[in-house]
C-alpha cells in the first residue's frame, strides 16, 4: 500500500505546477496549492475509478477542475474575495536575473499580461476554461472534453468561439499598451 501511495504521489508532483497555474486561473487565489492538495486527496479516495482510458493528467485536471470550482463556489457563498490578493503580486525574485530583460521591456511584458489577463476576465467561465485548458495547459481536443464532461464538437465551438471573443476584447484595450 505505501508503494502504492509513493507512485500515486510521484505520478501527481509532475502535474503540480500546471494543476495549481490551472486553479489559480480558475479560481483567481493565492491559494491554488491548498485547492490542489484537496483535489489530490479527492484522487486519491477515488484512484479505484481511475481506468486508463484518459491519460493520468486528464483525469487528475479534471478532478481538480472540480477543486477550484467548489473552492470557487464556497468563497463566493462566504463573501470573499478571490482575485487579486495581496499575496498574489509579482514576485520580486526575477529582478537582479542578467536573463531578465530590460526594465522598460519588463514594464511593456507585464502591461501586455495585464491586457491579456483582462481580456480573458471579459470571457464567459466556459470559454475561459478552454483556452485555458487549450492554450495554457496544451490539452488535446478529446482530453478537453473529457476534462469538461462535454463533446469534442462543443469544446470546438466553445474554442472558436472563445477565441473570436477574445480577438474582440483584445482590440478594445490595444489603446491601453504604453
Amino acid at each position: 500500500m505505501a508503494g502504492d501511495y509513493e507512485a500515486f504521489a510521484s505520478l501527481s508532483e509532475r502535474h503540480r505546477q500546471g494543476a495549481c497555474e490551472f486553479i489559480a486561473r480558475i479560481a483567481g487565489t493565492g491559494d491554488a496549492e491548498d485547492v490542489f492538495m484537496t483535489a489530490l486527496l479527492k484522487a486519491w479516495k477515488s484512484i479505484g475509478t481511475f481506468n486508463g482510458k484518459s491519460s493520468y493528467k486528464t483525469w487528475l485536471f479534471s478532478i481538480t477542475r472540480y477543486a477550484a470550482l467548489d473552492y470557487l463556489r464556497k468563497a463566493k457563498t462566504r463573501g470573499e474575495v478571490s482575485a487579486d490578493d495581496e499575496e498574489s503580486g509579482a514576485p520580486l525574485g526575477g529582478m537582479a536575473d542578467e536573463r531578465a530583460p530590460e526594465p522598460y521591456k519588463q514594464i511593456e511584458n507585464d502591461e501586455r499580461s495585464r491586457i491579456i489577463d483582462k481580456a480573458m476576465e471579459e470571457l464567459t467561465e466556459a470559454h475561459r476554461e478552454v483556452i485555458d485548458l487549450y492554450y495554457y495547459e496544451d490539452f488535446k481536443y478529446s482530453e478537453i472534453a473529457e476534462i469538461l464532461g462535454i463533446s469534442i464538437g462543443t469544446v470546438m465551438s466553445r474554442l472558436h468561439h472563445a477565441k473570436a471573443n477574445l480577438s474582440k476584447s483584445l482590440s478594445a484595450h490595444k489603446d491601453e499598451l504604453i
